[in-house]
């Protein structure tokens, strides 16, 4: 696997793991739907902090000699997928107006966007890993 496939599996599994255990905490603790804000911000820090160390960490380990250039088809590759986790984004804005637009609680809002920006990231991410591995 090259540097982005590398790149992209991490970000994948990452975003799933750290997402998965959050909404799995937070759905199953009934105080979290009160003060849900401080974990909130602390997976997203956790969130941040592991992309960054394991983004410099598949940097260093790949070896640089047989890594090509990102050339025109990893970028038709990363557009295709950004295409479609915009999509996602697009559909998901138009629910996220009316969640805000029928005054649902803060802790609905906040969730419905985290939720719907991590399905994005891992439609996304999916999509790149897939269309990689499709050649």
């Amino acid at each position: 696997m090259g540097l982005n496939e590398k790149s992209n599996a991490a970000i994948l599994v990452t975003t799933a793991i750290t997402f998965g255990w959050y909404f799995f905490t937070v759905m199953t603790d009934q105080a979290a739907t009160t003060d849900f804000t401080s974990r909130l911000w602390w997976t997203l820090g956790v969130y941040t902090a592991l992309i960054i160390t394991i983004s410099i960490v598949i940097a260093a380990t790949t070896d640089t000699d047989d890594e090509e250039d990102f050339d025109e088809r990893d970028r038709q590759i990363e557009q295709r997928a950004e295409v479609y986790g915009s999509y996602i984004q697009g559909a998901g804005l138009i629910g996220l107006l009316y969640i805000v637009t029928a005054d649902h609680s803060k802790f609905v809002i906040a969730h419905s966007i985290l939720g719907l920006l991590v399905f994005s990231t891992l439609v996304s991410f999916g999509l790149r890993f897939y269309f990689y591995r499709k050649g």
